[in-house]
C-alpha cells in the first residue's frame, strides 16, 4: 500500500517515539527492534499482580478476606443500630438485672434543642430501628420491676414523671413510696422504656392527646396470666407510666365488710332505678 507523501510509516513513527522516551528516561522503557517479531512482547502474556493494600505505589486494592464475625452477645455495627452487648449480665446488689447498655447510648443521641413533644418522638424513631431482640431486653428489664408488684403485694406501680425523681414507685395498702434498691434512670432513659411498652396506634395516641391508655399483662414464675391496665402520659416534657394490677379473684358482696342494709341497696333485685357506686 503506498504511504502518501509526507507521511512516515507506522513502524518507524513508533519507533523515533520509543527512543525518544528512551533518551529521556532510561530505565522506563526498554527499547526493541520492531522488525524483528520475536523480539516483540507476546499480547498474551500474563500481567503482574496487582500490589496489595498498603504496599508502596499501590492504587488498588485487592479485595481482603472477610472480617471475623462479632464475639458472642455482640451485634455488628449498623446504621441506627447500637453496637455493644444486647444484654446486661451484671446484677446488682438485690439481684435485678442492670439498664441493657444500649439503651443509655441511645438516650445520650438526642440533639440538646430538642425539647418535650419533640425530644419524645426523636426517641420513639430511634426505638423503632432497634433489632427485635433489643426490644424484648428492654421489655425483660421493665418487667422485673412489674413483677416486683405482685411479689410485695402492690397495687400500683409509678414510672417517670418529674415527681418521681427517677425512680419506681409502689403503692402498697394505699402508701405510695419509691424502692431505693431499684436504682434510678435518667429521664431520657425512662421514656425509652415507656414508648417500648405502646403499639404504633397506642403512640399515636400519645402524641393527639397526650395520654394513651392500654392493657398490659405478663406470666409470673407460676405460669399464672397477672393483667394490669395501663396510662402512659407526658409529664413535664418527658414520659410517666401507671400500673394497676387487676385483681383476678371476684370477691363475693359479703366479704367487703358491708352492713346488710347496705348490701340490699346495692343489689339490683332491690334497686330498680337510679346509680349504686361502691
Amino acid at each position: 500500500m503506498p504511504i502518501p507523501k509526507g507521511q512516515n510509516p507506522p513502524a518507524a513513527g513508533l519507533a523515533r517515539s520509543l527512543s525518544f522516551r528512551s533518551r529521556l528516561s532510561p530505565t522506563s522503557v526498554t527499547p526493541f527492534d520492531l522488525t524483528d517479531p520475536a523480539a516483540a512482547p507476546s499480547p498474551t502474556a500474563p500481567h503482574a499482580p496487582a500490589p496489595t493494600w498498603g504496599a508502596p505505589g499501590a492504587f488498588v486494592a485487592t479485595p481482603s478476606a472477610a472480617p471475623a464475625g462479632p464475639p458472642a452477645g455482640m451485634v455488628p455495627p449498623q446504621p441506627g443500630v447500637p453496637s455493644g452487648p444486647i444484654r446486661s449480665e451484671s446484677r446488682d446488689e438485690n439481684g435485678f438485672v442492670r439498664i441493657p447498655p444500649f439503651v443509655r447510648d441511645v438516650a445520650k443521641t438526642a440533639p440538646r434543642m430538642l425539647a418535650g413533644d419533640d425530644r419524645v418522638k426523636y426517641y420513639a424513631e430511634q426505638l423503632v430501628r432497634l433489632p427485635m431482640e433489643h426490644r424484648e431486653a428492654m421489655r425483660d428489664f421493665t418487667e422485673q420491676f412489674v413483677d416486683q408488684m405482685h411479689t410485695i403485694g402492690a397495687s400500683d406501680l409509678d414510672m417517670g414523671g418529674a415527681a418521681t425523681a427517677g425512680r419506681v414507685w409502689y403503692r402498697i395498702d394505699g402508701d405510695k413510696c419509691p424502692r431505693f434498691e431499684l436504682g434510678t434512670g435518667s429521664n431520657d432513659e425512662i421514656d425509652l422504656l415507656i414508648l417500648n411498652f405502646l403499639s404504633d396506634r397506642q403512640r399515636e395516641d400519645l402524641w393527639e392527646v397526650g395520654s394513651a391508655d392500654f392493657s398490659y399483662s405478663i406470666e409470673d414464675e407460676t405460669g399464672e396470666n397477672r393483667r394490669f391496665r395501663c396510662t402512659a402520659y407526658f409529664d413535664n416534657g418527658h414520659l410517666g407510666v401507671c400500673l394497676r394490677a387487676i385483681n383476678e379473684e371476684v370477691r363475693p358482696l359479703e366479704s367487703l365488710g358491708f352492713s346488710p342494709v347496705i348490701q340490699r341497696g346495692v343489689l339490683f333485685s332491690n334497686v330498680r332505678s337510679g346509680l349504686a357506686l361502691v
